[in-house]
């Protein structure tokens, strides 16, 4: 995650090139994010920490949300399942149904707690609204 760096202060190897000339793969250092977005990535690292579902990589389901501008995933299953939602137009709101199947054994219908905003909701297994602002996110865990 850049925040910025290929705008800002990556020099193209020559005119077009996605390559850098002092690319940083071939480089070790200490990252930082800061900006706008550091206290956004400080939270997301917080729940990703606290949550056993994102230490594995076998345990995500992508769901259709009838929009080609949002993107949802389940990670695990059950009583443990989080749901990530994120509206990729960085410059328009995003609205459409995240669907849940029927085969990650959720209750037909059941509470989620927002981890970003703190906010309740009730979804179901079948389709579930959303309005997501410019570059917006849920990630949605069962309460």
């Amino acid at each position: 995650m850049y925040s910025g760096f290929e705008r800002s202060t990556g020099v193209a190897l020559h005119p077009g090139s996605e390559e850098y000339l002092d690319s940083e793969k071939y480089q070790c250092g200490a990252g930082r994010v800061g900006g706008t977005l550091d206290p956004l990535v400080r939270r997301c690292n917080e729940i990703r920490r606290a949550s056993a579902v994102f230490r594995r990589v076998d345990n995500i389901t992508f769901v259709d949300t009838a929009n080609d501008h949002l993107v949802a995933y389940v990670k695990g299953r059950g009583r443990d399942a989080v749901i990530t939602c994120v509206n990729l137009d960085a410059h328009n709101f995003a609205e459409g149904l995240a669907v849940v199947p029927n085969e990650l054994d959720l209750p037909d219908r059941f509470d989620v707690v927002d981890f970003l905003s703190g906010d309740t909701h009730t979804w179901r297994v079948g389709g579930n609204y959303l309005r997501l602002p410019p570059g917006g996110a849920h990630v949605l865990a069962r309460r």
